[in-house]
């Protein structure tokens, strides 16, 4: 039986102990007894077994209600028939309540033993091996990695025991263990034994990357055999690494000579079946549809965009980011984190982390999950320079997640410095195919809505001077983007520093002094402003 997180976790504390169902043809079945095997939506990689006690048929969910104490059917002191009665119409109408009736399901703590068994395994490259279960086990009681003993011609192999969870790693059926030292892969590739209990098996060489090729940039990208276009599939995803990388050989070079590389996973995969993710597998991130690093990964259907009701080969294999291309995304942190962060010099690092801090000491992109740290920054407005990144859901607020900002032409508006930046690090276009413009509906409030223009290849310099410190008779001078009404960016003062404001082509200054993030006024007749916190500090002569 499938639950959510809350009733889920509170029959595994034991605070539920009846279960609510419908008494339909499936719970007609269950006798007391039983095994009840419950998993957690919507992964359901979380499980718990349950015996069940005695089942019990009533006319309504209110008669149900009225026989069991509040605490059994997980509800609180403040819950009645009706309130009860109204939670349960979210999951079965009147209707089918009236066809069937309801029964309330007791259980007990699961005594017995459920024999899952090791049906077959394989090693997909140099260290890891794959062993296969016929059943699943309840959460954390799977076979541990010192139950195993793994032998080549008689000899035992160690494993390493800082692999993943205590030395492996336990999702969909599936245990992942590894060697601690490689061996050959390939044509004649060894065969090795997996002893567990009493079972015997063998594990032959089949690489998990059944697909491979290098893109013109000189990116490797690799698929599982889950792929449902295969070849096809590489080969999109290539086209798109090589449009990334078109207008920075020199990043592409640097990626090549760091070792990244894009691998694709398929229908029936999460992102942690990717071998070099799966170390830090965690149930909790199964609904991500990529990683980005030194090895990128994405979901084979958001490559195609296949949405709901695509006529690809599965209509039920779909991305759950409808307006977003996730490998952008996730490639934008490879282009970061094994090309930008990488290069030698590291001025082109060094420039980006100025941006990003200018951008957050301003209060740019606030609310986001792209403000939160440099790298979401950088893979974030990656999506949106191409085009493909999903806005907030209405209005033009900012939810805490995206904002109303997904489009190169609004970045242009909004964020100008940033705008500056991606135009040497990507061409001026979009892409193609499946994945042209996303859906742009909202807006920025007052935002001007001037075309974008193609600053790509421009050797502009970040205008801001890099941090230093203090000196006598120093103030900040810099000011960026201030205007008659409007809002001023850039201002970098620590408190009772004295900052002076010239207008262009104006006489005297407006002076301020900066007190505990506020900037006050020495004049009379100067607006408030208010200064963000920062964590960088600008200093001029003067």
């Amino acid at each position: 039986m499938k639950l959510w997180e809350q009733p889920f976790r509170q029959i595994r504390e034991g605070a539920k102990t009846v279960e609510v169902r419908l008494y339909d043809e499936k719970r007609r079945d269950i006798c007391p007894g039983d095994t009840v095997i419950f998993k957690e939506v919507p992964y359901l990689q979380k499980i718990m077994y349950r015996t069940v006690a005695r089942i019990s048929r009533f006319g309504s969910f209110a008669d149900l209600f009225a026989a069991y104490p509040k605490k059994a059917l997980g509800c609180g002191d403040g819950d009645t028939a009706e309130t009860f009665s109204a939670a349960m119409g979210k999951y079965y109408t009147d209707e089918e309540a009236k066809k069937y009736g309801v029964c309330a399901i007791e259980l007990l703590p699961f005594s017995g033993s459920c024999e899952i068994n090791a049906t077959h395994a394989r090693r997909i490259n140099a260290h890891d091996i794959e062993i296969f279960f016929d059943g699943d086990f309840e959460t954390g009681s799977e076979p541990g990695a010192d139950e195993y003993t793994v032998t080549l011609g008689g000899a035992v192999l160690p494993l390493d025991l800082h692999y993943g969870h205590d030395g492996h790693v336990h999702f969909c059926r599936m245990t992942t263990l590894r060697l601690s030292d490689p061996l050959d892969c390939g044509e004649d590739a060894p065969t090795v034994k997996i002893a567990l209990g009493g079972t015997l098996l063998e594990a032959p060489f089949e690489d998990y990357y059944k697909y491979r090729l290098v893109t013109h940039t000189g990116i490797p990208v690799r698929g599982s055999a889950a792929l449902l276009y295969g070849m096809k599939t590489l080969e999109r995803a290539g086209e798109l690494v090589d449009i990334m990388l078109s207008a920075r050989p020199d990043i592409a070079e640097r990626m090549v000579r760091s070792g990244a590389s894009l691998s694709i996973f398929g229908r029936g995969e999460c992102a942690f079946h990717i071998p070099e993710h799966r170390s830090g597998y965690d149930m909790d991130m199964l609904y991500v549809e990529g990683f980005g690093g030194i090895t990128c990964s994405i979901t084979e259907a958001n490559i195609w965009h296949w949405r709901r009701g695509h006529d690809g080969p599965d209509p039920e294999y779909t991305t759950r980011y409808v307006n977003e291309n996730i490998m952008i995304h996730e490639f934008g942190h490879g282009v970061k984190i094994a090309g930008i962060d990488m290069m030698e010099d590291g001025a082109l690092a060094e420039e980006f982390y100025m941006l990003w801090r200018h951008a957050k000491a301003s209060g740019l992109w606030h609310d986001t999950y792209a403000i939160s740290n440099p790298d979401e920054y950088f893979a974030t407005l990656s999506a949106i320079w191409f085009n493909v990144m999903n806005e907030c859901a209405g209005d033009d607020g900012w939810d805490g997640v995206r904002g109303p900002v997904n489009t190169r032409r609004e970045l242009y508006n909004y964020d100008i410095d940033a705008y500056r930046f991606f135009a040497k690090i990507y061409p001026f276009r979009d892409l193609d195919g499946e994945w042209s413009p996303v859906p742009d509906n909202v807006h920025v409030t007052g935002l001007s809505d001037l075309p974008d223009v193609d600053m790509s290849g421009e050797e502009h310099i970040f205008p801001y001077p890099k941090p230093t410190d203090a000196g006598d008779g120093e103030h900040a001078l810099f000011v960026h983007g201030c205007a008659a009404g409007g809002s001023t960016r850039g201002i970098f003062a620590r408190p009772g520093e004295v900052i002076a404001l010239i207008a262009q082509g104006t006489e005297p200054p407006v002076r301020w002094r900066a007190s505990a993030g506020v900037l006050e006024d020495t004049n009379a007749n100067a607006a408030e402003f208010v200064m963000p916190d920062c964590d960088a500090v600008v200093r001029a002569d003067g």
